[in-house]
């Protein structure tokens, strides 16, 4: 019997997948049961207060729990009719025709990855700036409580913290888990305290992601039969704004763009001619290690599974024995299994995040046309479109940059042209690369009819499956060219000229912008903290401290654990004065995006420029001018 099991593919199958929703029910007969804390829940909310955090993970992982042990025991009793063959036969879709060869190609992408890595290191101990300090602080690393005789007491944040609490919808769970896991093994071997964090440490799980991404999608466009295509994707992604930020930052961003690229990959094999279960189950748990990156990705992960059902529909209608239904067989069932894991633990971030759009002002607020152009120029160029202030010397606007509207509707055109080549040479096989591009499409148009504002990052996911489209049409033309120029091999030298002719012109326009962003933080709260309390005490001065310190924007508590960031009116910063004169010490106040500031507490600006009561710091200048801080002195 035993023998029998190891030798019939689908009777081993069987026996796992009905063990491991046995031993699931198991654990929930004995677990804590949702109702009872929905009950506890529902008697707290009618006394006023809110629901405990941890009840979000109680109620849901038991229910996403339950969904996973039916699905195992479902797919245990019908393994026979999906586990096997081993290997199938597809044909040779999906077809995106054949490009000439690229000799060396290994060697290059190795190259152009190593020259990706340069500007990201140089980022990676810049100061961090509010939304890394607010995932961090609130997620991975921990609080200070100030006590009454002025000392400060940490606390670190549990495993469970990282993993289950959204509370603010903006912690991208797999980012924050690994930041956690590098900081604090950095802080173990080095000897350190709990309390202790490296900017590097916590930015390094997207480091590694970024520069896999480079090379994914290189080797993802080879594999599709284009090598050129995939170095030019490879070094338009080493140098495009987007990628450069958020492959050295500890969000979320850079992580799911990579995952989206590894399960295009894995999609394309899994749909060629030499099928196997490897390639479906790595495109779905690459897509659901997308999802608990970030979860916006969501839009180009349903388009794309949308577009896999439309192909294999296709090619069954067309023949029955081409290996289309054991495809969408193998499809359903990695999905669901990875979708039930995935929900098993990422319903209690959902629901926060929904809980979190339904009360919060912050994202409701009409998109305008500024808005939309700022999507613009961001999604296709990088940076802005016009200049946030005239007096920003780090600020890139294409506006007042001497050809950065040509380029930016150059890249436009050619990415419209590009579209137009890709369904010409694939067909109905480029629902893989214009679906996930489309998401982007469909999450602006969610956000509008939501009434929620549409940020340029939400489009990211997007973004590896153009520029794999833009590459194409560049190969493409490179590969016409280098015919015309020449029928033999000599002629190769010129199918990097268009490359180079748009990269490069590319990076001398925006050289200013890229080399801002390799060596100025987003937001320097880093030096908010040296210009005011860090020059009485050092960054982790337990006793109490000689100096008060007032932000008018947000939190930097990951720098100045006993920031004070709600005061929010005049008479609650008179109060603050008072006590500061009261005790003889130091007061700064700190204000951030000062557009903001001015429409809503023109008094407390009216105060700050007094030069009477205060003297204005070293401004604090952000690429983008509402991230630049002003810091005042109490004279």
């Amino acid at each position: 019997m035993i023998r029998r099991v190891i030798q019939e593919r689908w009777l081993l199958v069987t026996v796992l997948f009905l063990a491991g929703g046995w031993w699931i029910a198991g654990e929930l007969v004995d677990a804590k049961k949702p109702w009872v804390v929905q009950e506890m829940v529902d008697a707290r909310e009618a006394a006023g207060k809110s629901q405990p955090t941890r009840t979000y993970r109680e109620i849901w992982v038991w229910y996403g729990a339950a969904g996973s042990a039916l699905l195992l025991v479902a797919l245990g009793i019908t393994a026979r009719w999906w586990a096997r063959p081993a290997k199938i036969e597809l044909g040779d879709a999906p077809a995106f025709g054949r490009g000439l060869a690229v000799r060396k190609f290994g060697w290059i992408l190795l190259a152009v990855v190593v020259v990706g890595a340069v500007p990201r290191l140089a980022r990676m101990n810049l100061s961090f700036w509010g939304d890394e300090d607010w995932a961090l602080t609130a997620h991975a690393w921990g609080t200070f409580s100030e006590h009454e005789d002025g000392s400060l007491e940490f606390e670190r944040h549990p495993w469970q913290t990282a993993i289950f609490y959204n509370a603010r919808a903006n912690n991208h769970v797999f980012q924050t888990i690994l930041s956690k896991f590098c900081f604090e093994t950095w802080n173990h071997l080095r000897g350190c305290g709990e309390e202790h964090i490296e900017e590097w440490a916590t930015r390094l799980p997207s480091l590694i992601a970024g520069l896999v991404g480079i090379a994914a999608i290189g080797l993802w466009l080879r594999d599709l039969g284009h090598p050129l295509a995939g170095i030019i994707a490879a070094a338009t992604v080493a140098v495009h704004p987007n990628h450069l930020r958020y492959s050295a930052e500890a969000r979320g961003y850079g992580m799911a763009m990579t995952f989206l690229t590894l399960s295009s990959w894995m999609l394309c094999k899994a749909l060629g001619k030499d099928s196997r279960w490897c390639h479906w189950i790595l495109f779905a748990l690459f897509q659901a290690m997308a999802l608990y990156s970030f979860t916006a990705s969501i839009y180009v992960l349903m388009l794309l599974n949308a577009g896999v059902v439309v192909l294999l529909v296709r090619r069954l209608r067309a023949d029955r024995s081409c290996g289309a239904l054991e495809s969408l067989k193998r499809w359903f069932v990695v999905n669901a299994v990875s979708g039930a894991i995935y929900a098993t633990l990422a319903i209690p971030i959902v629901i926060q995040t929904m809980h979190y759009l339904e009360s919060s002002k912050t994202f409701a607020w009409e998109m305008t046309a500024e808005h939309y152009q700022m999507l613009w120029a961001r999604v296709f160029v990088g940076f802005d479109y016009g200049m946030s202030h005239p007096d920003n010397p780090l600020d890139v606007g294409l506006a007042v940059t001497p050809g950065g509207v040509l380029m930016l509707v150059v890249f436009t055109a050619l990415f419209l042209f590009s579209i137009r080549a890709t369904v010409r040479i694939a067909g109905w096989n480029a629902l893989l690369l214009l679906a996930p591009v489309a998401a982007g499409l469909v999450a602006i148009g969610h956000g509008v009819v939501k009434g929620h504002a549409v940020f340029p990052q939400y489009l990211l996911p997007s973004f590896p499956a153009a520029v794999a489209v833009f590459s194409l049409l560049l190969a493409g033309s490179g590969e016409r060219l280098s015919r015309l120029v020449s029928k033999n091999t000599g002629g190769r030298a010129w199918l990097i000229a268009p490359t180079v002719a748009v990269l490069g012109i590319y990076v001398v326009i925006f050289w200013k912008g890229l080399s801002v962003q390799i060596s100025h933080p987003t937001e320097n709260l880093r030096a908010a903290a040296e210009v005011t309390r860090w020059q009485h005490e050092s960054e982790r001065y337990a006793d109490d401290s000689k100096a008060i310190v007032v932000s008018l924007w947000r939190s930097w508590e990951i720098y100045d654990p006993r920031l004070r960031f709600r005061v929010r009116t005049a008479d609650e910063l008179e109060a603050v004065i008072a006590e500061a004169k009261s005790e003889g010490k130091e007061l700064y106040v700190v204000v951030g995006h000062k557009g903001l500031a001015q429409e809503l507490n023109a008094d407390i600006l009216a105060m700050l420029d007094d030069s009477g009561q205060f003297e204005e710091l070293e401004t604090l200048w952000a690429p983008e001018y509402f991230l630049t801080l002003f810091p005042y002195r109490m004279k």
